[in-house]
């Protein structure tokens, strides 16, 4: 038995001389989150009400301090609120189109994250507002809350089939948007 001891704290203390820092590198994924927001479109206004759930995935190691962040958008949902369509205040097709109250559609996108000032802890836990898991709470949460973030680049879907719509299909990206969903 003294020998199994004596054994024991021998590889005990190797192992505490040894580094506990290591270079993450691949991918590390986080979620499913359910959430529910309000949907603003070109003109300010809020269009329609959305719940949907979101992942995230990043890209490990950092390049030069700054972090890679896919957020997805699943699953969506969305009702709409009569007033401005989403693509209203566009200069093209459904320029200063309306909405009508309870439409409803589901939609997909993506967020692309640049995440600066942090450090990636894999064991963080996403600091919620009003019980729900937020980008900034996300971020706050894996990064820590000297982290800063951006959002270079965007992409959604929106489709509502029928319901007497004109357009039924909206397109919202960091490159412009496309189409619209409204009524009139």
């Amino acid at each position: 038995m003294k020998k199994l001891l004596i054994g024991f704290i021998a590889i005990a203390a190797s192992m505490s001389m040894m580094s506990t820092s290591f270079a993450a590198t691949g991918t590390f994924k986080d979620g499913p989150y359910t959430a529910t927001t309000k949907d603003s479109g070109t003109c300010g206004n809020d269009w329609a009400q959305d719940l949907f759930t979101r992942n995230f995935t990043v890209n490990l190691p950092a390049v030069g301090g700054v972090y890679t962040v896919t957020e997805k958008f699943a699953k969506g949902r969305f009702l709409t609120f009569a007033g401005s369509s989403p693509g209203a205040c566009n200069a093209g097709p459904g320029g200063t189109a309306t909405v009508m109250e309870g439409i409803a559609g589901t939609f997909k996108g993506s967020f692309t994250i640049t995440v600066t000032g942090g450090t990636f802890d894999p064991n963080g836990v996403c600091v919620k507002t009003d019980g729900m898991c937020t980008t900034a709470g996300w971020v706050s949460g894996f990064f820590g809350g000297a982290a800063t973030y951006d959002i270079p680049v965007f992409s959604f879907t929106y489709k509502a089939v029928g319901q007497g719509l004109i357009y039924n299909q909206w397109t919202n990206a960091d490159t412009g948007n496309i189409g619209d969903i409204a009524s009139a």
